[in-house]
């Protein structure tokens, strides 16, 4: 009988799970210039989550981030990673962050940045893998 209850609270957990789905949309350009700043958004569709989170993305080196507006999070960039850390995340379903990108004189090639978002949610950890940004940057 324990066994049937631990199974069933297993099979709901993977259900709530599943149910958190995250969605984000972003205007990061495909095509960058060197020497240019590049205003970003990202809209974070989230679940009614409202507990502890960080969004976190990769850049290559030449690249440098600044904050615009962070929707209640603490923003970082260090060491080619930016992060975003709410405590608490806010009420709304919807979060947008903006950044800018600033690209360094002698930065030439194509990249990638990939990230995730982490949070609680009813005790456990959970995990979105964001889309790969793909993009090239041109003297």
């Amino acid at each position: 009988m324990k066994t049937l209850f631990t199974f069933i609270f297993f099979l709901a957990s993977i259900n709530l799970f599943s149910q958190n789905e995250f969605v984000l949309t972003s205007n990061f350009p495909e095509k960058l210039q060197a020497g240019k700043t590049y205003e970003v958004t990202e809209t974070i569709q989230k679940p009614d989550i409202r507990s502890y989170a960080y969004y976190q993305r990769n850049f290559p080196s030449g690249i440098t981030v600044n904050e615009v507006s962070s929707d209640e999070a603490d923003f970082m960039f260090e060491d080619n990673v930016l992060s975003f850390t709410w405590y608490r995340l806010p009420k709304s379903n919807s979060i947008t962050i903006k950044y800018n990108i600033t690209i360094a004189e002698n930065t030439k090639g194509k990249y990638e940045s990939k990230g995730d978002i982490v949070y609680i949610y009813y005790n456990n950890r959970g995990e979105f893998q964001m889309p790969v940004l793909k993009f090239s940057i041109e003297n």
